[in-house]
């Protein structure tokens, strides 16, 4: 038998295409697959899994001559890995057409049931944009159903066992034709994230307990987890007292027209979003001011000017998914003669920037290097416009995984900045260091853990004033080290445990050693 390097199916020794998913079947390739498989050992872990599936496989190879359902079984696959591969995943099995992907497993993921969660609605998403244009060629549409579950795994390099697969499985096959279905357990680790409707409970075939399910419909308006926070109850800003007023300095020059740049710097949950969004707070109270947003993705490191395409269409244009595309262009137009900028150049180039189709406005005709240089020019200019009516405050959170083209961007507006009305303020981790820090414009800000006084501020916050036992506020202090969001967390693991010792988490307590 020959296993196939993709998919893992065994095809028949004379097989050229495996019998699965299609791929050719070259003798080295296979040879080599089968020799340097690793021998890692089994572990258990906690994961994300998502079934995806085809609906009506069966009656389509009978309709079709084989190789239009070999072509339609390849074309799906395709698109479907490049939506995983996007959002971190890892095909693990192909099962006929189905897909069995792991979302934390072999590369640890920050927050893998998001992750999955989005990656289902993009291959719904991507699956809808490929039947329109199948159609119009003639070809035949598909339709796809989705199921999602976290929960314990044993899992090595091939295989991952536990209820955890066996639900994920039961759930695709309720999920409607071209739907995503998610567990309760998924549902908490992703809540805020994404509009869901119940379906109710159902029993599942090998599950002794009936389920309650829920089909994702869209991501919510939430940007960030302070988002989601702020509706649970925020505990209050504590010890940065001294950043705040550093910031407040740099926005009153900025208004005075000396335009400068902060780069905040901090780990993971050491409060970066927290201090913006105090910022955020203060400024916005005052009404000649401009607040806009740009936000760096790890998912879309790859995609070029990603954070300020997406600034421009939610910030500045206001999209909605409502709009036509003769709708977006004509919030450009309003935009581009309230701005005085050459209305056609302007147009044709920022029309292709946002990828809204338009025979008015066509691309323009000229080398990729040139078209960059002058739609950076454009975006520039329409910025700067702005701040000659309202100071801006320009937060770009998450530099660090910011793609190479808003890098190259950002360098290019920091040296325009400091004549203009612009408060340019970015977060980044702390190991990341961008090439243009040692300009006179910039200032850097770390943020340092928090205090022993501090964290007991946040604690009696969640206690609602009830001082806890001093064992479990060292134990809290030890384990988090002063970052914020894990005092937080671990207060909360901790208070339930206290209160309710017999209550079973079905989440891992956020430990250092996690991060």
């Amino acid at each position: 038998m020959r296993e196939c390097p993709k998919c893992l199916h065994l095809n028949p020794p004379s097989a050229k295409f495996c019998n699965n998913c299609g791929v050719a079947l070259n003798e080295q390739v296979v040879q080599a697959v089968t020799s340097n498989k690793s021998k890692r050992a089994a572990e258990r872990r906690q994961l994300t899994i998502l079934f995806c599936d085809l609906v009506g496989s069966t009656p389509l190879s009978e309709q079709l001559d084989p190789e239009e359902y070999r072509q339609i079984i390849i074309d799906y696959h395709q698109l479907a890995e490049k939506v995983i591969q996007q959002f971190g995943g890892y095909v693990a099995q192909y099962l006929g057409d189905g897909l069995l992907v792991y979302f934390g497993y072999p590369k640890g993921l920050e927050d893998a049931p998001r992750s999955a969660v989005r990656a289902g609605l993009g291959i719904l998403d991507a699956v809808e944009k490929a039947n329109t244009a199948w159609k119009q060629a003639g070809k035949t549409a598909i339709a796809v159903r989705i199921g999602i579950h976290s929960g314990l795994v044993v899992v090595d390099d091939h295989l991952a066992l536990g209820e955890t697969v066996n639900v994920a499985a039961r759930l695709e096959g309720l999920a409607p034709h071209n739907g995503l279905v998610i567990s309760p357990q998924t549902l908490k680790l992703t809540k805020g994230w994404f509009s869901t409707n119940s379906l109710g409970l159902h029993t599942l075939k090998g599950i002794s307990k009936p389920m309650e399910v829920f089909q994702v419909l869209q991501e919510s308006d939430a940007k960030t987890k302070l988002d989601i926070a702020k509706s649970q109850g925020l505990s209050p800003l504590v010890g940065r007292t001294k950043e705040i007023g550093l910031l407040t300095k740099a926005w009153q020059e900025a208004k005075e027209g000396n335009g400068n740049l902060c780069l905040l710097k901090g780990e993971a949950g050491i409060g970066k979003s927290r201090l913006v969004d105090k910022m955020e707070q203060q400024i916005g109270q005052e009404s000649a001011s401009l607040i806009i947003e740009a936000r760096c993705s790890a998912y879309h490191q790859q995609s070029a000017f990603y954070p300020f395409i997406q600034l421009l269409e939610k910030d500045i244009l206001r999209f909605n998914q409502q709009d036509t595309q003769t709708a977006k262009l004509t919030k450009l137009e309003n935009l581009v003669l309230q701005a005085g900028l050459n209305f056609k150049l302007t147009m044709r180039l920022l029309a292709e920037f946002l990828s809204i189709e338009s025979d008015q406005f066509p691309p323009l005709a000229i080398s990729p290097l040139a078209k960059k240089q002058r739609t950076t020019e454009s975006l520039n200019q329409l910025i700067f416009q702005h701040a000659t009516l309202q100071p801006i405050l320009l937060v770009v959170e998450d530099l660090h995984w910011a793609d190479a083209s808003s890098l190259e961007w950002l360098q290019q507006f920091l040296e325009k900045i400091s004549t203009h009305s612009i408060f340019l303020l970015c977060t980044t981790r702390p190991e990341y260091q961008p090439p243009w820090t040692i300009q006179s414009e910039v200032q850097e800000l770390i943020l340092n853990r928090l205090s022993t006084e501090n964290m007991t501020e946040i604690c009696l916050h969640q206690t609602r004033g009830k001082a806890l036992p001093k064992e479990i506020l060292d134990q809290i202090a030890y384990k988090t080290e002063g970052v914020p969001l894990f005092v937080e967390e671990l207060t909360k693991m901790n208070l339930l445990r206290w209160l309710a010792p017999s209550i079973h988490l079905p989440f891992p307590l956020p430990y250092k050693t996690r991060y």
